[in-house]
């Protein structure tokens, strides 16, 4: 029988295809549900009015049981990856069998304890909101942190499904929805307010196209770094650098603030903001450029780092960044892009998705002997 030419990124042809799709849309649909499930004593129109939005939407999620979204097991993981990244020793047992199981149970563990914290401190702040919360005190603080950990441990499980039985890396599809939700969130606000008078509908055109145009060149820049031949980058590097790089800048300019409460005095001027306000491109650049030589080297396992393969993905990325950040200039500031690290891990996680699609597909056709 004549074989038919194979198409590496028809994932159609993949019979696993719509089972991976439909667990991962599954997912998603659960996680996007749990925004809308409002925490027990919490009153969700009083939230809205106390959160002052036009779209009442972003308001309510912050009141649910999925209030603090991905972002305990997020950090969790950015912790993990910090301490691989210093430590090549901890990436080589991490790639261990064991190592890779008691880590990714560390993982959420951390994330646990963190969700407690944070939600003792969401319990906090919503009883000083007056008139959101119908009974405070302790069995209000009980319910709110055993309810918000819950939801972190649902994130946790849907993470978990995806990855194993979905599209790419479940955290990585999870948190690509929250920057997909903030960015339709930023576009109905404008929608808003241009029904109100208070913009153009030019404005919310071109607000629209930069920042739906910042996405597809940052996924062609982005594609073309893992495409080359040879490689010059993977989906996993270009989530990680913009994600530990804005930690680490924001490290720093953490660090710049406390640096001046010890030892400047009263009523200096807050180097902190000036930092950000003025620096804070060339910081991320040079924090990117740190992630990506440091995260290497772990990963070289004892191999020579050749810095000048590294080049490439620190003058793409920081390229991105800086044209992100000069776009208001060169609209005298009446255009602005969505943050930028997370418009590069948007991209990323889009790319990520692909790669694990075609990856599926060619093992798939491997093991089919008509299919080539």
């Amino acid at each position: 029988m004549i074989g038919r030419m194979a198409d590496p990124w028809d994932f159609t042809q993949n019979p696993e295809f719509p089972k991976r799709i439909a667990i991962t849309l599954a997912a998603l649909a659960i996680y996007r549900l749990g925004t809308w499930i409002p925490l027990a004593g919490v009153d969700p129109n009083v939230l809205v009015q106390h959160a002052g939005e036009s779209f009442s939407g972003s308001a309510r999620a912050h009141g649910s049981i999925l209030a603090l979204g991905v972002v305990p097991l997020l950090s969790a993981a950015i912790l993990a990856e910090v301490a691989m990244t210093l430590w090549p020793k901890a990436r080589a047992w991490a790639g261990t069998p064991r190592g890779c199981t008691r880590l990714a149970v560390g993982v959420v563990l951390v994330a646990l304890l963190l969700a407690a914290l944070q939600a003792y401190g969401i319990a906090t702040a919503f009883e000083a909101m007056p008139g959101l919360v119908a009974e405070p005190g302790g069995g209000f603080h009980t319910s709110t942190v055993v309810s918000l950990v819950a939801g972190t441990a649902l994130v946790a499980a849907l993470a978990s499904s995806v990855t194993h039985a979905g599209v790419g890396g479940g955290l990585w599809v999870l948190l690509a929805a929250t920057h997909i939700d903030a960015l339709v969130n930023d576009t109905l606000g404008h929608l808003v307010l241009m029904a109100q008078g208070a913009l153009t509908g030019s404005a919310v055109v071109a607000h629209l196209a930069i920042s739906l145009g910042a996405l597809a060149l940052a996924v062609a820049v982005l594609a073309a770094l893992i495409k080359a031949t040879p490689r010059l980058s993977d989906p996993d590097e270009l989530i990680w650098v913009p994600l530990l790089g804005s930690t680490l800048a924001g490290w720093v300019l953490g660090a710049v603030a406390l640096l001046q409460w010890l030892l400047l005095p009263a009523g200096a001027p807050d180097l902190a903001a000036l930092v950000a306000t003025h620096a804070l491109p060339p910081l991320l650049a040079l924090a990117f450029a740190v992630v990506v030589l440091l995260r290497r080297r772990s990963l070289a396992a004892g191999s020579s780092l050749r810095v000048a393969a590294a080049a490439p993905v620190i003058l793409a990325l920081s390229g991105l960044l800086a044209l992100s950040y000069a776009i208001p200039a060169l609209t005298s500031g009446g255009l602005h892009l969505p943050n930028p690290a997370s418009t590069l891990v948007l991209a990323a996680v889009g790319l990520m998705v692909l790669e694990n699609l075609r990856q599926s597909s060619q093992l798939t056709r491997a093991a089919d002997p008509l299919s080539s």
